[in-house]
């Protein structure tokens, strides 16, 4: 197993994610928890050398801080190598207990077998993809891990036909926004811009926000009276309501200048009273799942991942932060992808991935 984070908790790790990943049901089971870390090949954790905070006491793990001279690791993924299948998980959650089991979250669970193909290509093209930054970090150990998953992907043929998703690393020469928005179709233009992000950046002057505007104007990829929606972190504003949280600087935004209408929301942190009355279910959840949608009469394009609609996240300036993520695209006309991708936002939970076989 090898894993790439933003933050990493040692209790967590050693208590709840491998206990589960191994299927050690019992958190007292020291001595089998690690029998089974010992048949595996590898286990390494690489995480950002900013959010370091040691090691877990009792197991034999490999972690690896990350000092990257610009941005920060954030790209959470999970690469699982089992005697017959393939499984990697790619989204928002770092290894955290809040991340897990208490945050709204986004992630994917990719698995491809001789049987079932099913994401073979996928995991195939994030494994060749990653940025020569971490490079100084990969350890022999990763690197043997990496390989021998592409080994086994390559040698039972696993690649299955993804042709309108793709896995992709950022933080490279090409920033994330412009390769998101260079996949949507010349000509058709975006009526509705939908963000979900937990962190913004300041919109002084030309923001994140007003770049890809601009940028999709140029295209000639703006619809008339099109419309943005962004959806942000909630803070109390009253007993029985909630207003989003954006820097002050928002409030300049001109969305006029491009002929569109904007809307703020708050994701509302509290679950449904059916599902948050379940044992052992926190009532509220903080935001920390990052999506963007486009949607057009004809096509919809999706990212996923773990990159805030910032400078750094999206590579709008210098400074860039490695992450991961993936771009999924569909039919468009009425929202209809909206609602078929979005409509659980207010009612996400976070779930830990299904317990997988034993890993090697």
């Amino acid at each position: 197993m090898l894993s790439t984070c933003f933050e990493l908790q040692p209790e967590f790790v050693e208590s709840d994610f491998l206990p589960n990943l191994l299927g050690v049901d019992k958190l007292d089971a020291r001595d089998e928890l690690a029998r089974r870390l010992a048949r595996m090949k590898v286990a390494t954790f690489l995480v950002d050398g900013r959010r370091y905070a040691g090691r877990p006491r009792l197991l034999d793990l490999e972690i690896v801080p990350v000092a990257l001279s610009g941005g920060s690791l954030r790209a959470p993924m999970v690469l699982i190598v089992h005697e017959r299948a393939v499984r990697l998980l790619i989204g928002s959650a770092d290894l955290t207990e809040p991340g897990y089991r208490r945050n709204r979250e986004v992630m994917a669970v990719l698995t491809a077998t001789e049987e079932d193909p099913g994401h073979g290509s996928l995991i195939s093209t994030a494994l060749s993809q990653v940025p020569p930054a971490l490079d100084p970090w990969w350890t022999p150990r990763a690197k043997r891990l990496m390989a021998l998953a592409r080994e086994r992907l390559v040698a039972r043929e696993v690649f299955g036909r993804n042709a309108e998703e793709w896995l992709v690393w950022s933080g490279d020469q090409v920033p994330l926004w412009r390769r998101f928005s260079s996949l949507w179709p010349d000509g058709e233009p975006v009526r509705r811009i939908t963000i979900v992000s937990p962190s913004w950046s300041e919109e002084q002057g030309e923001g994140p926000l007003a770049q890809l505007l601009s940028h999709l104007r140029q295209r000639r990829g703006l619809a008339v009276r099109g419309d943005v929606r962004l959806l942000s972190e909630a803070t109390p504003d009253s007993q029985a309501g909630f207003r989003p949280l954006f820097p002050a600087t928002f409030a300049a935004v001109d969305l006029s200048r491009y002929d569109l209408l904007g809307i703020g929301q708050a994701v509302d942190p509290r679950l449904r009273q059916d599902v948050a009355a379940a044992p052992g279910v926190q009532p509220a959840r903080v935001l920390h799942m990052k999506l963007a949608l486009f949607e057009g009469p004809k096509t919809s394009l999706m990212y996923m991942g773990s990159a805030e609609f910032t400078g750094e996240g999206w590579g709008f300036g210098e400074t860039r932060d490695i992450g991961m993520g993936s771009f999924c695209a569909g039919p468009g006309g009425g929202g209809t992808s909206s609602r078929r991708w979005c409509h659980r936002w207010p009612e996400s939970r976070c779930r830990s991935p299904a317990r997988p076989p034993p890993a090697s």
